[in-house]
């Protein structure tokens, strides 16, 4: 064997070893994080004089429930080792913004959560890169933009606008204007009184069951079924247009091309359908 074949095979072999150790030790501090020195922090404010209330959950899970006063009540919880995040609260004109969740680390994990009590009436907005975002009888209006995690909804009347990159939407009793989109997930949503509905999905199927007889309703999807389901109108009936280039078109409710009631079904791949629920 030749001089330069041993320096080189010698060269591969250092460099071999070095790799295997990088790696052994970044793996050691990763299981260290995960399950050494694990502490939990909890956090309770209450907040007055609040019109709005703007939550950065970027990476965690965000429930919104109903106050029972006028006061927002505040809890959040984080769990994680070598750094735990900590609640910031600012409060501008009425406009109350909350922020303190994980933030990436290539050590250690963390997981963090909200839980935000909302008096009646107040204007809520949610923005979170990663988790679920839950919201249950609220009177205001709400608006969540979320990465990546599902979105669950019940019992909002003020009119309601949930966007999600990836991840379900799954609804029930809503009412106001409405407005539910998700680029690679389900839109699934049951006793709709909402006058206007407008739904999305660019990977992913859409249900809309609709409890009392809307004035417009728009549904699509690139790459799904697409389904609404309305109450009968009498003779008024429904403007119902459905349109699909690759699956089943079908329309089983009255038309009338002159109602002021309009429903429209459009996917480019899956069947498009509206029927009476």
């Amino acid at each position: 064997m030749s001089t330069a074949t041993s320096s080189a095979r010698a060269l591969w072999l250092g460099a071999g070893t070095l790799l295997a150790l990088m790696f052994t030790i970044w793996a050691g501090f990763a299981l260290a994080g995960h399950t050494a020195g694990s502490v939990t922090r909890s956090e309770h404010h209450v907040v007055g004089n609040v019109s709005v209330v703007r939550i950065d959950g970027h990476s965690a899970d965000v429930t919104l429930v109903p106050a029972s006063g006028n006061q927002v009540v505040v809890d959040a919880r984080a769990k994680g080792t070598l750094r735990l995040p900590k609640l910031k609260t600012e409060i501008d004109g009425g406009h109350l913004t909350l922020s303190g969740s994980c933030r990436a680390t290539p050590f250690g994990h963390c997981e963090s959560s909200f839980v935000v009590s909302i008096p009646d009436g107040t204007r809520v907005t949610v923005e979170t890169r990663s988790g679920d975002v839950r919201a249950t009888d609220l009177t205001g209006h709400v608006s969540i933009d979320a990465g990546s995690g599902d979105v669950e909804l019940s019992g909002l009347s003020g009119g309601t606008t949930a966007r999600v990159s990836s991840g379900d939407i799954e609804a029930s009793r809503l009412a106001g204007k409405l407005i539910l989109e998700s680029s690679s997930g389900d839109v699934d949503a049951a006793e709709l009184t909402s006058p206007t509905i407008d739904a999305r999905a660019r990977s992913g199927d859409v249900f809309l069951d609709i409890a009392s007889v809307p004035k417009r309703v728009a549904v699509s999807s690139s790459s799904g079924d697409v389904t609404i389901a309305v109450p009968r109108n009498g003779r008024d009936g429904y403007d119902a247009q459905v349109a699909t280039s690759s699956g089943d078109p079908v329309v089983r409710v009255a038309k009338n091309d002159n109602s002021s009631h309009s429903l429209s079904a459009v996917t480019s791949s899956g069947d498009a359908m509206i029927a009476y629920r």
